[in-house]
């Protein structure tokens, strides 16, 4: 994954078709969907604000609704690094927090889990989680 950031903007930007078949084709192995989690805040930390809102967070809340668990869980854990990178952009913030607020709202169990693990690194980040997040709790 790391090659991706040593490319040029542009060169990255080809990537992102390639990951995103990647994680929607049932013939790759539930592994990889679980690598790809992993790097996803490492992914939205090399690419600006419009890219992350329209592929990472998407791809993010796709691997939360994984049937693999752990790739559900790793996929959740990455979301808060979505938010930190795109809180400042009103615009784009306020999509991703309507997408991830509806997990807390989720008819199955495993979307309101993916909530809580989308919320637990955030509390590292105790002004956005409170202002954001801490009334679903309630």
């Amino acid at each position: 994954h790391e090659f991706i950031g040593a490319l040029h903007e542009t060169d990255r930007k080809q990537f992102l078709n390639v990951i995103e078949n990647i994680i929607k084709d049932s013939g790759y192995s539930w592994r990889v969907r679980n690598i790809i989690a992993q790097n996803l805040s490492y992914y939205a930390n090399i690419y600006p604000d419009t890219i992350v809102k329209n592929f990472i967070a998407p791809w993010a809340f796709y691997l939360a609704k994984d049937p693999v668990s752990e790739v559900r869980k790793e996929a959740s854990l990455q979301v808060y690094s979505i938010v930190v990178k795109t809180v400042e952009n009103s615009a784009i913030f306020e999509q991703i927090l309507a997408k991830i607020l509806a997990f807390s709202k989720g008819k199955v169990y495993r979307e309101r889990q993916a909530f809580a693990y989308m919320c637990g690194p955030l509390f590292a980040y105790p002004h956005i989680f409170q202002e954001y997040f801490l009334e679903s709790f309630l």
